[in-house]
């Protein structure tokens, strides 16, 4: 089959967003073509879909996550000169709103359900991922795989995002289960919400910013507190798009 596609880097955070219809049995072996090209150094993909909540379109990550890099990039592509954008996006059961100015993109995020603990690390639940926070620690591969375990025994998410935080800085990991990917991300959208809703929640009532280094770049967070609970948020940073290409799978 022909497909067209585009491809987004939000902070290093490749993402390649499938343009053709693709049927939802076919998302995974067409997700691993991508991921398999050296040349595109993807780190997930996306299917645009037509709107069924009453955003302007609807994007359907390859393993049903939620993914907020690819969130404000996809209302980057949406917005066509457009100052905001309403997107659909899964592990959102609501559209999500995209504020754009010139390349930068900034996507309102959705509210965590808890932040608990799972074994002593910090865990910030969301509707399509479950992120784990490790404080001070030297990224580790044997520990990702100790920790993504227990939050598969516990929460049974569709993806679960490890954090090695040391100070601004993070490193991401994400485990995709639909696909079954574990990728060391350059950036990750909702893990820099995940971090800040989890120190914005220790500073207490207010308005939290936060701009957190990774290795693809800095991704900016705001968060509000209310009440003891985060109650709104965005992230943004600069996007970039490529044209529209095509290729035969």
């Amino acid at each position: 089959m022909k497909l067209d596609y585009m491809v987004a880097d939000p902070a290093g955070n490749i993402t390649v967003f499938v343009l053709s219809n693709v049927p939802k049995e076919q998302y995974v072996p067409v997700a691993e073509h991508f991921l398999a090209d050296p040349a595109l150094k993807a780190e997930q993909v996306g299917f645009v879909k037509p709107s069924i909540l009453g955003g302007e379109a609807r994007l359907e990550m390859m393993g049903g996550e939620f993914c907020g890099n690819a969130a404000r990039s996809f209302g980057l592509l949406c917005s066509r000169g457009r100052k905001a954008v309403s997107i659909e996006i899964t592990g959102s059961s609501h559209p999500l709103q995209v504020s754009v100015t010139g390349s930068d993109a900034q996507v309102e995020m959705p509210l965590p359900q808890a932040v608990g603990d799972l074994d002593g690390t910090p865990a910030v639940i969301f509707e399509g991922i479950v992120h784990l926070i490790v404080q001070d620690k030297k990224p580790n591969e044997g520990l990702v795989k100790q920790l993504i375990a227990a939050a598969e025994a516990r929460f049974h998410p569709e993806a679960t995002g490890v954090l090695f935080t040391d100070g601004r800085h993070m490193t991401p990991v994400v485990y995709v289960k639909g696909t079954e990917t574990t990728v060391w991300e350059r950036s990750c959208g909702s893990g820099t919400f995940a971090l800040a809703c989890f120190q914005a929640l220790k500073q207490g009532d207010g308005n939290h910013r936060f701009g957190f280094i990774q290795p693809g770049g800095l991704i900016s967070a705001q968060v509000e507190v209310k009440d003891g609970s985060v109650h709104f948020g965005t992230i943004g940073g600069p996007v970039a798009l490529s044209e529209k290409k095509q290729r035969e799978i």
